[in-house]
Formats: C-alpha cells, structure tokens, sequence
C-alpha cells in the first residue's frame, strides 16, 4: 500500500505543481483530493478525500502529505462508518523529489479554465 500511496502523491504533487502560479520556497494546500484504489480479496474498491493537505517546500525539494482517515470515504456504509470513528487517525508521507531545489523562475505556467 504504500507503494501505491507514493504513486498517488507524485500524481498529486505534480497536478498541484502545475497549478502554482507564484514563486515562493513553501507552497501548500489544505484542501487536496486524493483518490487511494486497493485491491481486498480479488475486489477493487476507491477511498476519496477532499481533505489532503500537501506542503511542498521548493528550497530542497521535499514534501508532506498529512491526511486524516475519518476523511476517507468509499461510498459503502460500513466501511465508511468505521473510518469516520478514526478521527485524528492522521497518514503522514513526507518524500523527496530527487533533485536538490524546484527552480521557479523559468516557468511558464498555462492558464486553466
């Protein structure tokens, strides 16, 4: 799980990334999505949470994704049931990007609409 955990932020750090329109050495969110798919007994099933916080500081190029399980939810009631009673039950993923700085100053972002 946390290989794919890891797969999930990089996906997430570089959809944030592009998003960045200002120069700065920490950026963050406290309002990420994060989808997290498992395979259970030969079963697919997706947990979603809009309350993924992610820092990502550009001097050296590290980041942190903090996320709160109570926040996860699958759409069936009895997982979902058990997970809003971890509250507190925070998932902590700090990472480094392998590179030693995120170099701003070159970087011509597009406008989303």
């Amino acid at each position: 799980m946390k290989n794919k955990l890891t797969k999930v932020a990089l996906v997430l750090f570089f959809t944030i990334f592009s998003l960045n329109t200002n120069a700065q050495e920490v950026y963050g969110t406290d309002n990420g999505l994060i989808h997290i798919t498992l395979v259970i007994n030969d079963s697919i099933l997706t947990a979603v949470s809009k309350e993924l916080i992610v820092i990502l500081n550009y001097d050296n190029a590290t980041f942190k994704l903090l996320l709160d399980r109570s926040s996860l939810r699958t759409g069936i009631d009895s997982i979902d049931t058990a997970l809003r009673k971890l509250k507190y039950n925070k998932v902590e993923l700090n990472g480094r990007l392998g590179i030693d700085q995120i170099r701003t100053e070159n970087i011509h972002l597009k406008t989303l609409s």
